[in-house]
């Protein structure tokens, strides 16, 4: 009997050795599996911490454009006043010249006309003015 529980307790070592291995084994992987999740915890922090970043400097880039696009229109609706107003002004001076011109000579100049007598167009432009073409 005595061989028979010498025989099963070395048996009983064996596994209780083959359990510690696979208990080593297991607490090593576990331990490799927890650094892994710590670099990829780590790595999402950096990409969350870069996204948050990326997030605020596209938000900055769009109120700039968006003032900027505003300036843009103010700037647009001010050079179509000044415009208008140059228009005015310059077709107002052109008619003051077209009525001393026919106050003093009789003529009564025609836009788009083509001169009678000659071989060359003659046109007038937008404000009145006889071209030689």
């Amino acid at each position: 009997m005595n061989s028979d529980r010498d025989i099963l307790i070395k048996r009983l070592e064996k596994q209780l050795d083959d359990k510690d291995k696979q208990l080593k084994e297991v607490q090593s992987s576990l331990d490799r599996f927890l650094i892994e999740k710590e670099k990829e915890t780590t790595m999402l922090d950096e990409l969350n911490k870069r996204f948050t970043a990326l997030e605020k400097k596209v938000a900055e880039i769009n109120s700039s454009y968006d003032g900027l696009m505003r300036e843009l229109l103010d700037q647009k609706s001010m050079i179509q006043i000044i415009i208008k107003e140059s228009t005015a002004q310059k077709q107002h001076s052109v008619e003051i010249q077209n009525k001393e011109k026919d106050e003093d000579d009789g003529i009564i100049i025609a836009p788009c006309v083509p001169a009678p007598n000659k071989k060359e167009s003659v046109k007038a432009n937008d404000v009145g003015d006889i071209i030689e073409i």
